[in-house]
């Protein structure tokens, strides 16, 4: 690996970094970190675990709490000086201006794309809200923006000038993943498959778990049974509920609950294929794994999906019949077509109704 020097203190702010892809890509730096070189940052408490960190001077750990996030901010306005580099990997600015260069690392397409704060639960549609607010009315402070797709810079530049504003940042595109953990899954013998299908999503309403579970349900209605695998948190009771309910009726859909990254790799492998009904992603890291593991991918019909990956049939994520159609596609199963009668059939219905 080329030796990387530091002209300048880089300070990682990482405050709210505690699961998912986040924290997948923020431990994958950590990892790589030259050897002799302090790493400098602010960390959510939370995935002190996760990260192998070990309490310090130079690392304040950030409790998720109101007050302590204030603190932090506080205490980056006061210890950044001119020449060093802040790069803010919870997609946000800081509060306060910084004397240093501010690069953010947006990883949340819901900071920037219109949303129904509606389909949220209250406490998560307030934090939206402040960081939707956050996010667009201190936007002129980031020197640079890093993003993980092309179309996700179109859509950033295109929120960024929504309104006349006197700064043009930088927007670099610079997607990384670490590949060393999916080629040691790739080269594990697994050909028993456990699943025919596997979605890896948390239960945050963009993930569209409800259509995907109502294309479960219109198969089921056709005694069609594949399995699917989810990892949703045992919080969310409404779509639990609505699981509950598919089992009963026959549907064979496995909640995996939490997984680490190691052990979500290893399902991927017992997958036949990924399903992924998302409306949004800032990047889609799991189409990109499981195009390193050669998984088969049916999708979304959205751009971030063939930012990443090349998936092998789409549908319309709106539509639960759409997602049912491909689910049968990849199964080989066939559809039934209707049958298009002709003009004197119509006509024969309509005497016979008339004569009953």
């Amino acid at each position: 690996m080329t030796k990387m020097i530091f002209k300048n203190r880089l300070i990682i702010y990482a405050p709210n970094i505690n699961s998912g892809g986040g924290l997948i890509l923020l431990k994958s730096l950590i990892k790589i970190w030259p050897s002799g070189v302090k790493i400098i940052g602010y960390f959510d408490s939370r995935a002190l675990n996760d990260l192998g960190l070990e309490k310090s001077s130079y690392i304040n750990w950030v409790e998720p709490k109101i007050i302590s996030r204030f603190q932090a901010e506080r205490s980056l306005f006061k210890s950044v000086s001119k020449g060093d580099i802040v790069l803010a990997m919870n997609s946000l600015p800081p509060l306060f201006k910084s004397k240093g260069r501010i690069v953010v690392f947006l990883q949340n397409r819901n900071l920037i794309e219109p949303i129904s704060f509606f389909d949220h639960k209250f406490k998560i549609a307030l934090r939206l809200f402040i960081e939707r607010t956050i996010a667009f009315f201190l936007r002129s402070r980031v020197d640079e923006y890093i993003i993980q797709t092309n179309s996700f810079k179109r859509d950033l530049q295109n929120w960024y000038n929504s309104k006349k504003i006197n700064h043009n940042p930088i927007y670099t595109v610079l997607p990384f993943i670490e590949l060393d953990p999916i080629i040691s899954v790739s080269l594990l013998d697994q050909s028993k498959k456990q699943f025919n299908f596997i979605y890896p999503a948390d239960d945050l309403p963009h993930k569209n778990h409800l259509a995907l579970f109502n294309a479960w349900e219109i198969l089921a209605d056709q005694k069609i049974f594949p399995s699917l695998a989810v990892t949703l948190p045992k919080s969310e009771k409404r779509l639990f509920k609505k699981l509950e309910l598919l089992q009963k009726k026959g549907c064979q859909i496995t909640n995996l609950g939490f997984l680490s990254h190691d052990d979500l790799l290893q399902k991927f492998k017992l997958s036949k294929a990924l399903i992924f009904p998302s409306l949004r992603e800032s990047f889609g890291l799991p189409l990109l794994e499981a195009s390193q593991l050669n998984i088969p991918i049916i999708a979304s019909e959205k751009n971030y999906v063939y930012d990443v990956c090349v998936p092998n049939d789409t549908f319309d994520p709106s539509v639960p019949d759409s997602i049912a159609r491909t689910v049968k596609r990849f199964l080989g199963i066939e559809s039934n077509i209707i049958e298009v009668k002709k003009p004197k059939d119509f006509l024969g219905y309509i005497i016979e109704t008339f004569n009953r």
